[in-house]
């Protein structure tokens, strides 16, 4: 059995959930467990599942017509991660969403606890704060592309989540940037001749 309560830490619930909600809570959730490479969300896939990330980082990316992998999001610890197409638009996920760790999830099975979060105001509008934030999240890295020189971008990314340098591949890193490879080697090295 889960002891729901682990979940209040990562999304700053303890002054909003009830006991009632956290039994609720244990009723439609489960642990998951994902090894490197394991797929959490298939593109295509209309499961309506959202992850509290306990452990690991996930990659959401989307495969090129040329087969390529392009990253365009990375989610870790105190995190959450679900398929918005799935969620908000009951419509097939766009995108794959895969460990690159070793990751812990607690799930939270939404197709079964929606119609007890739509009869509850406050869990419904707990739901939209949740939701808003993945969505303003996007927003801030849509930003980024249009703003930012790909350096700026790197900097930013490791400045706000310094821990992604040692834990997520280049190849991942590069693409969420637009960049190739070798150009992120270029600007790590530059960088690293500044100091930073």
């Amino acid at each position: 059995m889960i002891d729901v309560s682990e979940i209040s830490p990562y999304l700053d619930l303890s002054n909003k959930l009830t006991p009632v909600d956290y039994l609720m809570i244990k009723r439609f959730t489960k642990v998951k467990r994902l090894r490197p490479g394991d797929i959490y969300i298939s593109a295509g896939s209309s499961q309506q599942k959202i992850g509290f990330i306990t452990q690991g980082i996930l990659r959401t990316y989307f495969l090129e017509p040329s087969g390529d992998e392009i990253t365009i999001m990375l989610r870790c610890e105190n995190q959450i991660i679900a398929s918005i197409d799935s969620i908000l638009l009951r419509q097939p996920s766009r995108f794959y969403y895969e460990a690159i760790e070793h990751a812990v999830l607690i799930e939270l099975d939404y197709h079964r606890a929606k119609a007890y979060i739509d009869a509850d105001n406050r869990l419904a509008a707990l739901r939209h704060d949740v939701l808003l934030g993945l969505l303003l999240q996007t927003v801030d890295r849509l930003e980024d592309f249009m703003l930012l020189n790909p350096e700026e971008r790197y900097t930013r990314l490791i400045a706000q989540r310094p821990y992604i340098a040692n834990r997520v591949p280049d190849k991942f890193l590069s693409t969420m940037l637009g960049i190739t490879p070798v150009s992120l080697s270029r600007i790590k090295k530059r960088l690293k001749q500044k100091g930073f």
